[in-house]
Protein backbone atom coordinates (compact mmCIF):
# COMPACT_ATOMS: atom_id res chain seq x y z
CA UNK A 1 0.00 0.00 0.00
CA UNK A 2 1.38 3.54 -0.82
CA UNK A 3 1.09 4.89 2.66
CA UNK A 4 2.76 1.45 4.01
CA UNK A 5 5.88 2.51 2.24
CA UNK A 6 8.96 4.91 2.20
CA UNK A 7 10.36 7.23 -0.15
CA UNK A 8 14.06 8.43 -0.55
CA UNK A 9 14.96 10.53 -3.00
CA UNK A 10 18.90 10.99 -2.55
CA UNK A 11 18.79 9.52 0.68
CA UNK A 12 16.23 12.10 2.01
CA UNK A 13 12.88 10.81 2.62
CA UNK A 14 9.48 11.92 0.58
CA UNK A 15 5.93 12.08 1.73
CA UNK A 16 3.67 10.69 -0.91
CA UNK A 17 5.61 11.45 -4.53
CA UNK A 18 2.58 10.87 -6.83
CA UNK A 19 0.34 12.48 -8.57
CA UNK A 20 -3.70 11.18 -9.53
CA UNK A 21 -3.50 9.44 -6.08
CA UNK A 22 -0.62 7.43 -7.29
CA UNK A 23 -1.40 7.07 -11.18
CA UNK A 24 1.85 8.76 -11.84
CA UNK A 25 5.11 9.13 -9.55
CA UNK A 26 6.91 12.69 -9.41
CA UNK A 27 10.22 10.64 -10.98
CA UNK A 28 10.90 11.95 -14.26
CA UNK A 29 12.90 9.80 -16.22
CA UNK A 30 15.07 12.46 -17.33
CA UNK A 31 17.11 13.29 -14.00
CA UNK A 32 17.29 9.96 -12.58
CA UNK A 33 20.05 7.64 -12.60
CA UNK A 34 18.89 4.29 -10.86
CA UNK A 35 15.41 3.46 -9.06
CA UNK A 36 15.55 0.56 -6.58
CA UNK A 37 12.01 -0.80 -5.23
CA UNK A 38 12.53 -3.18 -2.35
CA UNK A 39 9.10 -5.27 -1.41
CA UNK A 40 10.06 -6.77 2.12
CA UNK A 41 13.61 -6.65 3.31
CA UNK A 42 15.55 -3.73 2.71
CA UNK A 43 18.22 -2.25 4.45
CA UNK A 44 19.02 -0.67 8.48
CA UNK A 45 19.77 2.71 6.71
CA UNK A 46 16.05 3.33 6.10
CA UNK A 47 13.05 2.69 8.23
CA UNK A 48 9.36 4.98 8.25
CA UNK A 49 8.23 1.92 6.11
CA UNK A 50 6.20 -1.27 7.31
CA UNK A 51 5.87 -2.73 3.42
CA UNK A 52 8.43 -1.51 1.10
CA UNK A 53 11.11 1.03 0.18
CA UNK A 54 11.49 2.82 -3.33
CA UNK A 55 15.27 4.23 -3.48
CA UNK A 56 15.80 7.05 -6.57
CA UNK A 57 19.23 8.67 -6.75
CA UNK A 58 19.02 11.83 -9.27
CA UNK A 59 21.81 12.09 -11.80
CA UNK A 60 24.88 14.26 -11.43
CA UNK A 61 25.79 16.97 -14.26
CA UNK A 62 28.90 16.21 -15.90
CA UNK A 63 31.56 18.08 -18.34
CA UNK A 64 29.34 18.46 -20.96
CA UNK A 65 25.48 20.12 -22.03
CA UNK A 66 22.57 18.20 -21.85
CA UNK A 67 18.95 19.45 -23.16
CA UNK A 68 16.05 17.37 -24.11
CA UNK A 69 12.36 18.39 -24.88
CA UNK A 70 9.79 15.99 -25.07
CA UNK A 71 6.53 16.64 -26.49
CA UNK A 72 3.26 14.80 -26.96
CA UNK A 73 -0.33 15.90 -27.05
CA UNK A 74 -1.01 16.18 -23.54
CA UNK A 75 2.48 17.21 -21.70
CA UNK A 76 5.45 19.00 -22.09
CA UNK A 77 8.44 17.95 -20.29
CA UNK A 78 11.86 19.70 -20.51
CA UNK A 79 15.68 18.66 -19.01
CA UNK A 80 18.71 20.71 -18.90
CA UNK A 81 21.83 19.75 -17.89
CA UNK A 82 25.19 22.38 -17.82
CA UNK A 83 28.26 22.94 -16.07
CA UNK A 84 29.56 25.77 -14.15
CA UNK A 85 33.19 25.77 -13.78
CA UNK A 86 35.38 22.92 -13.33
CA UNK A 87 33.95 21.87 -10.36
CA UNK A 88 30.01 22.12 -10.52
CA UNK A 89 27.11 22.08 -12.29
CA UNK A 90 22.86 22.37 -12.54
CA UNK A 91 19.89 20.66 -13.95
CA UNK A 92 16.83 21.85 -14.31
CA UNK A 93 13.50 19.92 -15.25
CA UNK A 94 9.76 20.39 -15.93
CA UNK A 95 6.86 18.58 -16.95
CA UNK A 96 3.04 20.60 -17.48
CA UNK A 97 0.49 18.51 -19.05
CA UNK A 98 -2.36 20.40 -20.90
CA UNK A 99 -5.43 18.88 -21.15
CA UNK A 100 -7.27 21.73 -20.90
CA UNK A 101 -6.09 22.64 -24.79
CA UNK A 102 -7.41 18.92 -25.67
CA UNK A 103 -10.80 20.01 -24.21
CA UNK A 104 -11.32 23.33 -25.49
CA UNK A 105 -10.66 22.11 -28.89
CA UNK A 106 -12.96 18.93 -28.70
CA UNK A 107 -16.00 21.46 -27.19
CA UNK A 108 -14.96 23.83 -30.16
CA UNK A 109 -16.38 21.05 -32.06
CA UNK A 110 -20.06 20.72 -30.56
CA UNK A 111 -18.52 17.43 -28.53
CA UNK A 112 -20.74 17.33 -24.94
CA UNK A 113 -19.22 13.97 -23.15
CA UNK A 114 -17.04 15.70 -21.25
CA UNK A 115 -18.76 19.15 -20.02
CA UNK A 116 -18.85 17.85 -16.66
CA UNK A 117 -14.82 18.03 -16.13
CA UNK A 118 -14.69 21.55 -14.60
CA UNK A 119 -11.16 21.41 -14.09
CA UNK A 120 -9.57 18.98 -16.66
CA UNK A 121 -6.57 16.70 -14.86
CA UNK A 122 -3.39 18.45 -14.50
CA UNK A 123 0.29 17.99 -13.38
CA UNK A 124 2.70 20.90 -12.82
CA UNK A 125 5.92 19.52 -11.94
CA UNK A 126 9.80 21.57 -11.71
CA UNK A 127 12.64 20.05 -10.30
CA UNK A 128 16.46 21.55 -9.82
CA UNK A 129 19.36 19.96 -8.84
CA UNK A 130 23.25 21.89 -8.17
CA UNK A 131 26.58 20.34 -7.28
CA UNK A 132 29.53 21.77 -6.28
CA UNK A 133 32.71 20.50 -5.06
CA UNK A 134 34.76 22.69 -3.33
CA UNK A 135 37.69 20.06 -2.33
CA UNK A 136 38.68 16.75 -3.38
CA UNK A 137 37.42 15.66 0.18
CA UNK A 138 34.38 17.56 0.00
CA UNK A 139 30.83 17.55 -2.32
CA UNK A 140 27.71 19.36 -1.58
CA UNK A 141 24.28 18.32 -3.40
CA UNK A 142 21.28 21.38 -3.00
CA UNK A 143 18.00 19.89 -4.58
CA UNK A 144 14.63 21.41 -5.17
CA UNK A 145 11.01 20.05 -6.15
CA UNK A 146 8.07 21.72 -6.84
CA UNK A 147 4.91 19.29 -8.29
CA UNK A 148 0.85 19.71 -8.30
CA UNK A 149 -1.97 18.17 -9.49
CA UNK A 150 -5.84 18.46 -9.22
CA UNK A 151 -9.34 17.38 -11.36
CA UNK A 152 -12.43 19.22 -11.28
CA UNK A 153 -15.92 17.63 -11.76
CA UNK A 154 -19.06 19.65 -11.92
CA UNK A 155 -22.34 17.32 -13.29
CA UNK A 156 -25.61 19.19 -12.84
CA UNK A 157 -28.71 18.55 -14.59
CA UNK A 158 -27.71 19.81 -17.86
CA UNK A 159 -24.73 17.84 -18.58
CA UNK A 160 -25.88 14.30 -16.67
CA UNK A 161 -28.24 11.55 -18.78
CA UNK A 162 -31.73 12.12 -17.39
CA UNK A 163 -33.21 8.79 -19.02
CA UNK A 164 -30.64 6.68 -16.13
CA UNK A 165 -32.87 5.14 -13.13
CA UNK A 166 -30.28 7.20 -10.81
CA UNK A 167 -29.42 10.91 -11.06
CA UNK A 168 -26.04 11.55 -9.62
CA UNK A 169 -25.56 15.68 -9.67
CA UNK A 170 -22.55 17.15 -7.54
CA UNK A 171 -19.36 19.17 -7.88
CA UNK A 172 -15.65 17.65 -6.78
CA UNK A 173 -12.64 19.96 -6.47
CA UNK A 174 -8.75 18.45 -5.50
CA UNK A 175 -6.05 19.81 -5.71
CA UNK A 176 -2.45 18.49 -4.50
CA UNK A 177 0.85 20.07 -3.81
CA UNK A 178 4.06 19.12 -2.73
CA UNK A 179 7.42 20.86 -1.92
CA UNK A 180 11.14 19.46 -1.35
CA UNK A 181 14.17 20.93 -0.43
CA UNK A 182 17.52 19.18 0.37
CA UNK A 183 20.92 19.71 1.13
CA UNK A 184 23.27 16.65 0.81
CA UNK A 185 27.39 16.28 2.04
CA UNK A 186 29.69 14.05 1.48
CA UNK A 187 32.77 14.11 3.14
CA UNK A 188 35.89 11.67 2.96
CA UNK A 189 37.91 11.76 6.11
CA UNK A 190 40.26 9.54 5.07
CA UNK A 191 40.89 6.56 2.23
CA UNK A 192 38.41 4.31 3.80
CA UNK A 193 36.27 6.80 5.87
CA UNK A 194 33.28 8.22 4.41
CA UNK A 195 30.51 10.79 6.02
CA UNK A 196 27.04 11.98 4.73
CA UNK A 197 25.07 14.85 6.53
CA UNK A 198 21.52 15.81 4.90
CA UNK A 199 18.93 18.26 5.78
CA UNK A 200 15.82 18.31 3.77
CA UNK A 201 12.37 19.72 4.25
CA UNK A 202 9.55 18.41 2.60
CA UNK A 203 5.72 19.09 1.86
CA UNK A 204 2.35 18.28 0.95
CA UNK A 205 -0.93 20.11 0.72
CA UNK A 206 -4.23 18.48 -0.03
CA UNK A 207 -7.50 19.79 -0.28
CA UNK A 208 -10.42 18.01 -1.24
CA UNK A 209 -13.98 18.99 -1.49
CA UNK A 210 -17.00 17.11 -2.76
CA UNK A 211 -20.95 17.32 -3.06
CA UNK A 212 -22.85 15.09 -4.72
CA UNK A 213 -26.83 14.38 -4.16
CA UNK A 214 -28.26 11.22 -5.69
CA UNK A 215 -31.87 10.59 -6.79
CA UNK A 216 -33.85 8.33 -8.68
CA UNK A 217 -35.92 5.24 -8.08
CA UNK A 218 -34.07 1.84 -8.27
CA UNK A 219 -36.47 -1.54 -9.01
CA UNK A 220 -35.16 -4.77 -7.54
CA UNK A 221 -33.99 -7.61 -9.80
CA UNK A 222 -34.72 -11.02 -9.73
CA UNK A 223 -31.43 -12.32 -8.66
CA UNK A 224 -31.26 -9.54 -6.31
CA UNK A 225 -34.57 -10.66 -4.32
CA UNK A 226 -34.17 -14.26 -4.61
CA UNK A 227 -31.28 -13.91 -2.76
CA UNK A 228 -31.71 -11.28 -0.07
CA UNK A 229 -35.36 -10.90 -0.80
CA UNK A 230 -36.21 -12.32 3.32
CA UNK A 231 -34.58 -8.55 4.38
CA UNK A 232 -37.04 -6.33 2.58
CA UNK A 233 -39.48 -5.17 4.32
CA UNK A 234 -43.44 -5.76 2.78
CA UNK A 235 -43.97 -2.20 2.08
CA UNK A 236 -40.82 -2.01 -0.25
CA UNK A 237 -41.71 -5.22 -1.90
CA UNK A 238 -44.93 -4.29 -2.91
CA UNK A 239 -43.34 -1.00 -4.29
CA UNK A 240 -41.10 -2.87 -6.71
CA UNK A 241 -37.74 -1.48 -5.50
CA UNK A 242 -37.38 1.69 -3.45
CA UNK A 243 -36.53 5.79 -3.87
CA UNK A 244 -32.77 7.24 -3.67
CA UNK A 245 -32.51 10.60 -2.13
CA UNK A 246 -29.59 11.28 -0.47
CA UNK A 247 -26.73 13.63 -0.59
CA UNK A 248 -22.89 13.19 0.55
CA UNK A 249 -20.78 16.05 1.52
CA UNK A 250 -17.22 15.30 2.16
CA UNK A 251 -14.41 18.17 2.67
CA UNK A 252 -10.41 17.66 3.78
CA UNK A 253 -7.90 19.93 4.28
CA UNK A 254 -4.70 18.28 4.82
CA UNK A 255 -1.30 20.10 5.22
CA UNK A 256 1.92 17.92 6.07
CA UNK A 257 5.21 19.07 6.80
CA UNK A 258 8.51 17.25 7.60
CA UNK A 259 12.26 18.56 8.77
CA UNK A 260 14.85 15.51 9.13
CA UNK A 261 18.23 15.45 9.62
CA UNK A 262 20.31 12.24 9.20
CA UNK A 263 24.12 11.26 9.58
CA UNK A 264 25.67 8.48 8.37
CA UNK A 265 29.40 6.75 8.67
CA UNK A 266 30.76 4.11 6.11
CA UNK A 267 33.93 2.34 7.27
CA UNK A 268 35.67 0.15 4.58
CA UNK A 269 38.04 -2.25 5.68
CA UNK A 270 38.22 -4.03 2.05
CA UNK A 271 36.86 -4.56 -0.91
CA UNK A 272 34.05 -7.17 0.69
CA UNK A 273 33.03 -5.75 3.95
CA UNK A 274 31.95 -2.19 5.44
CA UNK A 275 30.40 -1.18 8.38
CA UNK A 276 28.02 1.81 8.32
CA UNK A 277 26.37 3.86 11.45
CA UNK A 278 24.27 6.55 11.95
CA UNK A 279 21.59 8.43 13.47
CA UNK A 280 17.93 10.24 12.08
CA UNK A 281 15.56 12.51 13.47
CA UNK A 282 12.49 13.12 11.56
CA UNK A 283 9.97 16.14 13.12
CA UNK A 284 6.73 15.91 11.39
CA UNK A 285 3.96 18.62 11.75
CA UNK A 286 1.28 20.60 10.45
CA UNK A 287 -2.62 20.36 9.96
CA UNK A 288 -5.58 17.82 9.17
CA UNK A 289 -9.73 18.81 9.12
CA UNK A 290 -12.23 16.75 8.13
CA UNK A 291 -15.81 17.09 7.93
CA UNK A 292 -17.81 14.23 6.41
CA UNK A 293 -21.62 13.63 5.40
CA UNK A 294 -22.09 10.82 4.32
CA UNK A 295 -24.30 7.64 4.14
CA UNK A 296 -24.30 3.99 5.17
CA UNK A 297 -26.37 0.79 6.00
CA UNK A 298 -26.43 -0.15 9.17
CA UNK A 299 -28.66 -2.58 11.53
CA UNK A 300 -30.16 -1.35 14.81
CA UNK A 301 -31.77 -4.92 15.69
CA UNK A 302 -34.45 -4.96 14.11
CA UNK A 303 -35.42 -7.40 11.20
CA UNK A 304 -34.11 -5.07 7.86
CA UNK A 305 -31.19 -3.12 7.77
CA UNK A 306 -31.34 0.82 7.62
CA UNK A 307 -29.42 3.21 5.54
CA UNK A 308 -28.41 6.32 7.70
CA UNK A 309 -26.48 9.35 7.17
CA UNK A 310 -24.07 9.45 9.36
CA UNK A 311 -22.04 13.21 10.23
CA UNK A 312 -18.26 13.34 11.75
CA UNK A 313 -15.64 15.86 11.81
CA UNK A 314 -12.31 15.89 12.77
CA UNK A 315 -9.67 18.42 12.99
CA UNK A 316 -6.24 18.61 14.57
CA UNK A 317 -3.43 21.42 14.20
CA UNK A 318 -1.09 21.80 16.58
CA UNK A 319 0.22 17.67 16.42
CA UNK A 320 4.01 17.33 16.15
CA UNK A 321 5.29 13.60 15.96
CA UNK A 322 9.53 13.14 16.90
CA UNK A 323 10.57 9.85 15.14
CA UNK A 324 14.21 9.60 16.73
CA UNK A 325 16.06 6.11 15.01
CA UNK A 326 19.40 4.95 14.81
CA UNK A 327 21.31 2.34 13.19
CA UNK A 328 24.02 0.13 12.72
CA UNK A 329 24.94 -2.36 9.94
CA UNK A 330 27.79 -4.90 8.51
CA UNK A 331 27.77 -5.47 4.42
CA UNK A 332 29.70 -8.49 3.62
CA UNK A 333 30.98 -9.74 0.23
CA UNK A 334 30.38 -8.10 -3.12
CA UNK A 335 28.72 -9.31 -6.70
CA UNK A 336 31.60 -11.32 -7.09
CA UNK A 337 31.87 -13.06 -3.98
CA UNK A 338 30.23 -16.60 -3.00
CA UNK A 339 27.94 -15.08 -0.13
CA UNK A 340 27.30 -11.12 0.62
CA UNK A 341 24.26 -9.47 1.81
CA UNK A 342 23.87 -6.94 4.77
CA UNK A 343 23.56 -7.68 8.63
CA UNK A 344 22.02 -4.70 10.41
CA UNK A 345 19.87 -3.42 13.67
CA UNK A 346 17.61 -0.25 13.88
CA UNK A 347 16.06 1.25 16.58
CA UNK A 348 13.11 3.59 15.85
CA UNK A 349 11.15 5.59 19.13
CA UNK A 350 8.10 7.72 18.11
CA UNK A 351 6.85 10.25 20.28
CA UNK A 352 3.71 12.43 19.71
CA UNK A 353 2.89 16.27 21.17
CA UNK A 354 0.58 18.61 20.86
CA UNK A 355 -2.53 20.29 22.49
CA UNK A 356 -3.04 18.73 25.60
CA UNK A 357 -1.04 15.06 24.39
CA UNK A 358 1.82 14.11 25.06
CA UNK A 359 2.72 10.13 23.93
CA UNK A 360 5.80 8.09 23.98
CA UNK A 361 6.08 4.91 22.48
CA UNK A 362 8.44 2.16 23.63
CA UNK A 363 11.99 1.99 21.39
CA UNK A 364 10.90 -0.62 18.86
CA UNK A 365 14.10 -2.79 17.82
CA UNK A 366 14.41 -4.04 14.33
CA UNK A 367 17.11 -6.16 13.70
CA UNK A 368 17.21 -7.09 9.71
CA UNK A 369 19.38 -9.73 7.12
CA UNK A 370 19.75 -10.60 3.97
CA UNK A 371 21.91 -13.49 2.34
CA UNK A 372 22.96 -13.74 -1.37
CA UNK A 373 24.44 -17.36 -2.21
CA UNK A 374 25.53 -17.47 -5.77
CA UNK A 375 26.69 -20.64 -6.44
CA UNK A 376 27.38 -21.02 -9.89
CA UNK A 377 28.84 -18.63 -12.71
CA UNK A 378 29.02 -18.59 -16.42
CA UNK A 379 26.78 -22.19 -16.83
CA UNK A 380 25.43 -22.02 -20.14
CA UNK A 381 23.12 -19.97 -20.31
CA UNK A 382 23.30 -17.81 -17.23
CA UNK A 383 25.87 -15.27 -16.01
CA UNK A 384 25.13 -16.57 -12.70
CA UNK A 385 22.55 -18.19 -10.69
CA UNK A 386 21.64 -16.42 -7.07
CA UNK A 387 19.66 -17.80 -4.25
CA UNK A 388 18.51 -15.03 -1.40
CA UNK A 389 16.94 -15.47 1.85
CA UNK A 390 16.49 -12.80 4.35
CA UNK A 391 14.22 -11.31 7.51
CA UNK A 392 13.75 -8.36 9.41
CA UNK A 393 11.43 -6.24 11.65
CA UNK A 394 10.20 -2.55 10.96
CA UNK A 395 8.13 -0.09 11.88
CA UNK A 396 6.56 3.01 11.54
CA UNK A 397 4.63 6.17 12.87
CA UNK A 398 0.90 5.38 12.21
CA UNK A 399 -0.23 7.91 9.36
CA UNK A 400 -3.39 9.04 10.88
CA UNK A 401 -1.00 10.17 14.14
CA UNK A 402 -1.32 13.84 12.46
CA UNK A 403 -5.37 13.67 13.67
CA UNK A 404 -5.05 12.29 17.16
CA UNK A 405 -6.70 15.43 19.35
CA UNK A 406 -7.09 16.00 22.93
CA UNK A 407 -10.23 13.86 22.52
CA UNK A 408 -8.35 10.89 21.53
CA UNK A 409 -8.37 7.79 23.89
CA UNK A 410 -4.52 6.26 24.60
CA UNK A 411 -4.92 5.46 27.87
CA UNK A 412 -3.49 2.11 26.26
CA UNK A 413 -0.59 3.75 25.43
CA UNK A 414 0.92 4.41 21.78
CA UNK A 415 3.06 1.85 19.24
CA UNK A 416 4.61 2.57 16.07
CA UNK A 417 2.84 0.09 13.06
CA UNK A 418 4.90 -2.72 13.03
CA UNK A 419 5.44 -5.72 10.86
CA UNK A 420 7.52 -8.99 10.05
CA UNK A 421 8.92 -9.86 6.67
CA UNK A 422 10.52 -13.08 5.63
CA UNK A 423 11.90 -13.75 1.95
CA UNK A 424 12.98 -16.93 0.41
CA UNK A 425 14.14 -16.34 -3.77
CA UNK A 426 15.76 -17.42 -7.06
CA UNK A 427 18.08 -15.02 -9.38
CA UNK A 428 18.28 -15.86 -12.91
CA UNK A 429 21.10 -13.50 -14.88
CA UNK A 430 21.05 -14.61 -18.31
CA UNK A 431 23.65 -13.85 -20.87
CA UNK A 432 21.49 -12.29 -23.11
CA UNK A 433 20.99 -9.52 -20.07
CA UNK A 434 17.60 -11.13 -19.36
CA UNK A 435 16.99 -11.04 -15.30
CA UNK A 436 14.25 -13.10 -14.34
CA UNK A 437 13.86 -13.10 -10.32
Amino acid sequence: YPREMAYALDGVYLIFPWHWGGAYSIFSPNFVESTKLSNGVFSAKYGHAVSGLLEVNTIMPDDELHFSLDLNYTSTAAFLSSPLGKNSGIILGTKVTYLETLLGLYRLTGGTSTDMIAKAPYIRDFYAKYYVQPTDKLNLTFNGLFGSDGIGLDANKDNVDSEDDVITVGEIDYDYYQAFLGLNAGWMATDSVKVNGRLAWTMMNEDLNLDMKDTGFIPYNPDFLDRYGYMISPEARARGGYELDTSTQYKEKVLHQMVQAKEDTSVRFNDSSEIVFGAEEVLAFGSVEMKGNMWSEVNLGGDYPEYHPIVYSSKADNNKTWATSGFVLWNYGNEDTLVNGEIGLRLDHMKITGRGIDISSQPDVNPRGTIHYTPWRDLGPFDKIVFTTGAGLFSAVPFDSAMISEETDVSSGAKQDRSLFTVIGTELDFTNDWKVS
